[in-house]
């Protein structure tokens, strides 16, 4: 039977022993683990990273090492799905159901629960009747006090449910038939929701929920925060970064960053490309030049690291199917992967290759001649100037991409990395020895069937020079 994998999924990647994500951050995942079994509590710990730096990853290994042991209850949430087709106020309120409904699990013989369990539901009713998205700490509706009164008879609902929650946990850990001791609450994909909503289920977790027993996990990052922040502080500046900062570590008392500079990508990309049957041969390992290209392109990002793997495993079938017509063994596997690379991540620059592939040739007229009006950014030449004595924009091929990048305003930032990928990729020719209009010319027709970018063209009033 062939075992070989045709895709690899958005999932956490795990290697054949099981005991790590393929990107080498298990020496994080176990210093965290130890961390969540023996800090004081209550305590919230924040996973921080763009979206697909393997943040559900690391939350996966830390919850498959504490689900070993009967001692640490695990709850997980997915904050994202409880937003599908739902108001703010319902978000909130199925987050914090979800939490209480699993906890509950913990001992089901509890006698508070219960009770617990109708205030909670009593609760989400009020806030739905509302219509308030309300922010903790604040003064609550009048529905929600109506319904926190009519069950407890005490008109503030956050008190009366953080006392019944605080009263419950207590229960769970001090039976005797009961060996949990800690409960551990993952909160994943709060960065998928809106910013707004983010911070007022951190304020929630914050004012109800966080009690002695229990550690909070959350996959979030703090430019969300800083999203979510702005109806309370305005756009963030020098002068109040300070606000930010100190919400952000009322709610978060130990933030990690995923290192993604420490990822071993050469190893994460070899595994990945293994699994689908398309080595890229050397005795040292990756060419010095292809991880060059990979760094400045798609970079550590699991997410965009797997995209790309599926765009070969594709390719390499379309090739299969071809039956002789096209030999695998004679196609420039590093160039392959590279233009995919540029594809993913630079779709704009795959355009411009597909224009003139041969990248060197690149200048001023060139990129004029791609934009459909003259427009030059102000202090444009005055950069161009002091950057052309750096390596990095020292030709005029790079100083085209410097023009091009600040046509647009979302390249403007990736001008330097663009430059060194594309000095990568021409490394990789130059070792070749091929020429770089035709090599670059066939595989772009190779891969066009996993491009998605818009297509350039010449500009109308100077496509007639060339």
């Amino acid at each position: 039977m062939n075992t070989r994998q045709s895709s690899v999924t958005d999932e956490p990647f795990l290697s054949s022993t099981g005991d790590s994500d393929g990107l080498g951050i298990s020496i994080y995942a176990d210093a965290l683990t130890e961390f969540v079994t023996t800090t004081n509590t209550p305590m919230t710990i924040g996973i921080q990273g763009d979206w697909g730096s393997g943040k559900t990853s690391l939350l996966n290994i830390i919850e498959k090492t504490l689900s070993q042991s009967d001692k640490y209850f695990i709850v997980w949430v997915n904050s994202w799905e409880h937003s599908l087709l739902s108001s703010p106020e319902e978000t909130l309120m199925k987050i914090l159901q979800d939490i209480i409904n699993q906890v509950l699990k913990a001992d089901q013989n509890s006698n508070k629960f219960d009770k617990l369990k109708k205030y909670s539901t009593a609760l989400a009713r009020g806030a739905l009747q509302a219509g308030s998205t309300f922010a903790l700490g604040i003064q609550a509706s009048d529905k929600l006090s109506e319904a926190a009164d009519s069950v407890f008879g005490d008109s503030n609902p956050i008190r009366s449910l953080r006392r019944q929650f605080t009263s419950a946990v207590e229960e769970i850990q001090t039976r005797k038939t009961n060996p949990v001791n800690r409960i551990v609450i993952f909160v994943d994909d709060l960065d998928r929701i809106d910013p707004g909503d983010a911070v007022r289920v951190m304020e929630l977790l914050k004012n109800v929920l966080t009690v002695r027993g229990c550690v909070f996990v959350l996959a979030i990052d703090y430019g969300v925060v800083i999203k979510g922040l702005k109806e309370k502080f305005g756009e963030m500046t020098e002068e109040n970064e300070w606000e930010f900062r100190a919400f952000f570590d009322k709610l978060i008392q130990l933030p990690f960053r995923m290192p993604i500079t420490s990822y071993d990508l050469e190893k994460y990309v070899g595994q990945l490309l293994e699994g689908i049957d398309f080595q890229i041969s050397r005795a040292a390992g990756f060419h010095d030049e292809l991880a060059n290209v990979i760094q400045y392109s798609i970079g550590p990002n699991p997410r965009a690291i797997k995209r790309l793997i599926n765009s070969v495993s594709l390719i390499r079938m379309v090739i299969h199917q071809t039956e002789g017509t096209i030999d695998m063994e004679n196609i420039d596997k590093a160039l392959l992967v590279s233009l995919l690379c540029i594809q993913v991540q630079y779709p704009r620059i795959e355009q411009l290759l597909k224009l003139k592939p041969n990248f060197v040739e690149w200048d001023k007229d060139f990129v004029l001649s791609v934009i459909s009006t003259p427009f030059v950014p102000p202090d444009l030449e005055e950069e161009l100037n002091v950057l052309k004595h750096s390596e990095d924009f020292d030709e005029e091929w790079e100083q085209a991409v410097y023009r091009f990048c600040h046509i647009y305003p979302e390249m403007r930032t990736k001008a330097t990395t663009i430059s060194r990928c594309l000095s990568g990729l021409q490394e990789l020719l130059q070792e070749g020895g091929k020429d770089n209009t035709l090599a670059i010319t066939e595989m772009l027709e190779m891969i066009k069937l996993t491009s998605t970018g818009s297509q350039l063209k010449r500009a109308q009033h100077l496509s007639q020079r060339d």
